[in-house]
C-alpha cells in the first residue's frame, strides 16, 4: 500500500513557526520578570545597616613650622556644624558609637586612624549585608587631581615648597601634603564599589588654598603650568558612590561670619525635610548658588543606587517641602 504524503503549505508553516518563537519569548519573559521579582524580594528582605562618620577640624596649631612654614589658620564654624548633623541623625534614630561617629579637631595621624577604623567597621558590616554610609567632614581641605586632601590639625604649609612636592609627586599612592590625609585612597577606594549598599560622601572644605593663589602669582611659568596641570583631574566613578562639595573645583569655601558654614546651613535645613541623598543634593545645589549671590556652587559626583527607604538619613524620604 502506497503511503500517504502529508503537504503542509509554505503559510502553515510560517505560522506554526511564528507560534513557536512567540511562546518561547512569552516564557522568557515570565521566567525574567520573575527572576527580577525575586531578586527585588531578596534586596528587600536582606538587612540593612547605616553607618555615620562625622568629622570636624576647627583648632589648628597656630605654631610656625621648621623653616618658617605657615600653619593652617583656625576656622569658624566646622564643629558647630557637625554637631548640627549628628544632631539630626540623633532625632532620626541614629545610635551614636554604634551607628554614627564624631570625631573633632584631628591630627593627620588620628584623621587616618579615624578612616581606617571606619573602613573596617564597614567592611564588616557589608559581609552580613548591604550597607548605606554617610560621610560628612568640614575643615580645610584641598583637591589635587584625583585625590581630595583632608588636613589634621597640625599641618603646616610653605607655599612654594609645597607647589614643589605637588609638581614633584610621582607616586600615585603617596601623599605629597605632609600633616594631610588622602580621602578617597585612604578609605572610598579601599571601601571599594558600595557592595549592594551606598555610600554618600559631604565635603564641606576649600578645593583651592592659598597655595593655589601664590603659584597663580609667581613670575616662574614653568612651575606655574605643571602646578596646575599636575592639579587638575577628575575623581574616579565608582558604583553606589555619591559625592557633594560645598563648592566647585579650584574654588573657596566659606566658613561664615554666622553660626554655620553657608553649605552646612543650608545642608541641615534641608536635610530635615528630606534624607534621601539624590533629592537632599538637588536642593541643596538648586538653592545655595541663589542663597549666595553664585558666589559659591556646590558640585556634586556619582550616584547612590536607586533608594529603598533604608538608605534614607532621616524618617522624612523626600516627602518634605
Amino acid at each position: 500500500m502506497a503511503k500517504r504524503r502529508i503537504s503542509i503549505s509554505p503559510r502553515r508553516f510560517f505560522a506554526f513557526v511564528v507560534i513557536v518563537i512567540l511562546g518561547s519569548l512569552a516564557m522568557n519573559g515570565a521566567i525574567g520578570q520573575q527572576r527580577a521579582l525575586d531578586e527585588q524580594a531578596t534586596t528587600e528582605t536582606r538587612p540593612m545597616s547605616r553607618l555615620a562618620l562625622l568629622i570636624c577640624n576647627s583648632e589648628y596649631d597656630q605654631q610656625k613650622g621648621q623653616n618658617g612654614s605657615e600653619p593652617m589658620p583656625p576656622l569658624r564654624n566646622p564643629c558647630r556644624d557637625v554637631d548640627d548633623v549628628a544632631s539630626v541623625l540623633e532625632r532620626n534614630d541614629w545610635k551614636e558609637k554604634k551607628e554614627y561617629f564624631v570625631y573633632k579637631n584631628q591630627s593627620s595621624k588620628d584623621l587616618w586612624g579615624d578612616m581606617q577604623d571606619f573602613k573596617n567597621l564597614y567592611l564588616e558590616r557589608e559581609a552580613a549585608g548591604p550597607v548605606f554610609a554617610f560621610i560628612y567632614y568640614a575643615g580645610h581641605g584641598m583637591q589635587i587631581a584625583d585625590e581630595t586632601y583632608l588636613f589634621g590639625t597640625e599641618a603646616k604649609y610653605d607655599p612654594k615648597v609645597t607647589a614643589l612636592a605637588v609638581v614633584n609627586h610621582r607616586n600615585p599612592n603617596g601623599n605629597p601634603l605632609a600633616g594631610s590625609v588622602q580621602l578617597l585612597r585612604q578609605m572610598i577606594y579601599q571601601i571599594g564599589d558600595g557592595g549592594e549598599g551606598s555610600i554618600f560622601v559631604v565635603i564641606d572644605a576649600c578645593r583651592k588654598t592659598n597655595i593655589d593663589t601664590y603659584v597663580e602669582g609667581i613670575n616662574d611659568e614653568n612651575l606655574r603650568s605643571r602646578y596646575f596641570q599636575k592639579k587638575h583631574g577628575t575623581l574616579r566613578n565608582l558604583r553606589g558612590v555619591k559625592f557633594l562639595f560645598s563648592t566647585t573645583y579650584g574654588d573657596y569655601a566659606d566658613d561664615g561670619a554666622g553660626a554655620n558654614s553657608p553649605f552646612a546651613e543650608i545642608f541641615v535645613r534641608l536635610l530635615k525635610k528630606t534624607g534621601l541623598p539624590d533629592d537632599l543634593t538637588n536642593r541643596v545645589v538648586d538653592e545655595m548658588p541663589e542663597k549666595l549671590n553664585g558666589k559659591q556652587t556646590p558640585w556634586t559626583f556619582g550616584s547612590v543606587r536607586p533608594p529603598p527607604p533604608t538608605y534614607c538619613l532621616t524618617k522624612v524620604c523626600g516627602e518634605g517641602k
